[in-house]
């Protein structure tokens, strides 16, 4: 694995970036919002000049005037396509959500504005999208709520999940596109105490509806927040406290356990590259002292033996 530095746009400083994304022999990405929008500031792989647009959102009236998004995520999709999504406050709780999409990689974009009484004004967690029309949101205040969306995100419905036991409390992961099927991790903590569990709820018509969850579920302890990562059928979920990296190769109805020698603890985020070699993020913190002692670090770890063995990188 090799860094290298990127020199960002004129004017453009780190503090004012909302996100960044970037995708293997496409572009990156950065967003910076303003009074007057949405700054969209790309680069082709392998360019050194950055283009720039402006994506200026509708808001309801009843947003009064709300100043710069306090929210932007950059969501590249299949093909060329790539989901700009900003948000403001709606209330405490909730959120005026505008979305742009583009079918041209960042060349153009149409807006799907916010409406008043949309059912997707809530916190958006995760955005995906099968295809310009059909695409997903996990947002809500507690993450449990799923939407769907199958005009490019002019109106937006909830979406059941009747194998979700009503009485329990879960959250919802970052959708996973397979194909033409979505996969939407299922986080269950059950109020017996007894820890939390983890299954899969698998769509086959772009995220209108879905079954599941599939196959049994996967005991997760006291982790209620491991890091996730899905190629293809394949996934890989990797406690936070490292040492072990649960997989499934068949879309959750069965689970391994691989014992991960190298995985230290403080995994947050995780990325497979292939079905047998990952990355992940360590994130790791702590205040021996007073507040001036405390500390952050982090690093990244590879694994090429199907997570058994890792090593910094």
């Amino acid at each position: 694995m090799h860094w290298s530095a990127q020199a960002l746009p004129d004017g453009v400083t780190a503090p004012a970036i909302a996100d960044v994304s970037q995708v293997p022999n496409r572009r990156l990405w950065i967003a910076v919002p303003d009074d007057s929008g949405v700054h969209l500031y790309s680069r082709a792989a392998g360019a050194s000049n950055w283009t720039s647009s402006l994506l200026v959102p509708t808001w309801p009236a009843e947003a009064g005037s709300p100043g710069p998004a306090s929210g932007v995520a950059i969501t590249p999709g299949p093909g060329n396509l790539v989901i700009v999504a900003a948000t403001i406050p709606n209330g405490t709780e909730n959120v005026f959500s505008s979305l742009f999409t583009s079918t041209d990689d960042g060349d153009t974009f149409v807006e799907h504005a916010a409406s008043l009484d949309s059912p997707a004004n809530v916190v958006w967690e995760h955005v995906a999208f099968v295809n310009p029309q059909s695409g997903l949101v996990v947002g809500g205040t507690t993450g449990n709520t799923l939407l769907h969306t199958s005009d490019g995100g002019t109106t937006w419905f909830t979406v059941s999940l009747p194998g979700v036991p009503a009485a329990s409390s879960y959250y919802l992961g970052n959708p996973v596109i397979v194909g033409s099927d979505v996969v939407v991790p299922l986080i269950n903590l059950p109020s017996n105490g007894r820890g939390a569990t983890l299954s899969l709820l698998i769509s086959h018509d772009g995220g209108t509806t879905f079954e599941g969850p599939t196959g049994p579920a996967l005991d997760l302890g006291t982790n209620v927040n491991p890091a996730m990562a899905s190629l293809g059928q394949a996934t890989w979920v990797a406690p936070n406290t490292g040492g072990q990296v649960f997989e499934t190769a068949d879309g959750g109805r069965t689970w391994t356990t691989v014992t991960a020698a190298g995985l230290p603890s403080g995994v947050s985020i995780m990325t497979l590259t292939s079905l047998t070699s990952a990355t992940a993020l360590i994130g790791l913190s702590g205040c021996p002292g007073f507040v001036p002692s405390c500390w952050t670090s982090a690093y990244v770890v590879a694994t090429t033996d199907g997570g058994r063995t890792w090593s910094a990188v």
